[in-house]
């Protein structure tokens, strides 16, 4: 929400007053969104999806590499059909696309896992203070931007609002 306010606002897309609207009903809605669950939890509904999106979206472009007759896909099936005589190039092009596809997804799920570790370094007061400073900087250079003027106090709610949010869902999580 945070992004699609300073977007708004840099772009004039909505007025100042809209802009500013959108930011307190931003900072109204952060205490409950501390119940949204994690996505750097396997069980978690979102991260779920996310793999689900990855997966699809791997194999959606293999299909559209396959489809499309590209000479990638002709390439693979040349060189699956050298290493595997019984293979015509003509099928193991599009499987190879796929294997590779689906591998890639798999490396960037794990890759995403090893990042994102539960209670690692996103969930930490370090964490807290540099959202919360660089969400109300964003915010301040965004309203500065539409030539806006709203008091000082408009931003340090906003810092205020987004560091309150990560301690809380931290304290929810059970890390303090």
């Amino acid at each position: 929400m945070v992004g699609a306010l300073i977007w708004l606002a840099v772009t004039g897309k909505v007025s100042s007053e809209i802009a500013m609207g959108l930011g307190v009903t931003t900072m109204a809605v952060a205490p409950f969104a501390t119940t949204i669950p994690d996505l750097d939890v396997h069980s978690s509904k979102p991260r779920q999806w996310f793999g689900t999106l990855l997966v699809l979206g791997a194999v959606g472009f293999a299909l559209v590499l396959v489809f499309r007759g590209d000479q990638i896909v002709a390439e693979i099936g040349r060189t699956i059909e050298s290493a595997i005589p019984s293979v015509p190039s003509e099928f193991g092009g599009p499987v190879g696309i796929m294997v590779l596809s689906l591998g890639v997804a798999l490396l960037a799920g794990w890759l995403l896992d090893g990042v994102t570790t539960h209670r690692g370094g996103t969930h930490t007061a370090k964490f807290a203070v540099v959202v919360a400073v660089a969400g109300s900087g964003g915010l301040y250079a965004a309203i500065q931007q539409i030539g806006a003027d709203f008091p000082l106090w408009v931003y340090g709610f906003a810092g205020t609002a987004l560091f309150v949010f990560l301690l809380t869902h931290n304290l929810r999580d059970g890390v303090y």
